[in-house]
């Protein structure tokens, strides 16, 4: 799923967008997926997170409210790019 349906919240969202721009990548690249979706149906995931970068079907799980924190530092350390 794209970061627009991506059950997330809006500030959440950008935050994404703005890291995604910071280093280098676009966001139509990327593919969004809960493992499932909250029980409180609240949009928030705190959950299992999977990230899918398309160009090279490279797939990476986050788990927890700060998975963010840790995609930004994949992103930092180029983990989606492939080997060249």
């Amino acid at each position: 799923m794209q970061l627009d349906g991506f059950r997330t919240t809006d500030s959440r969202k950008e935050s994404l967008r703005a890291a995604l721009a910071r280093h280098g990548y676009a966001t139509d690249d990327f593919e969004w997926i809960l493992a499932e979706e909250p029980a409180s149906g609240e949009p928030d995931p705190t959950g299992t997170v999977y990230v899918i970068y398309k160009p090279t079907g490279f797939r990476r799980m986050y788990e927890g409210a700060a998975w963010e924190t840790e995609f930004e530092d994949d992103l930092i350390n180029q983990i989606f790019k492939p080997l060249a």
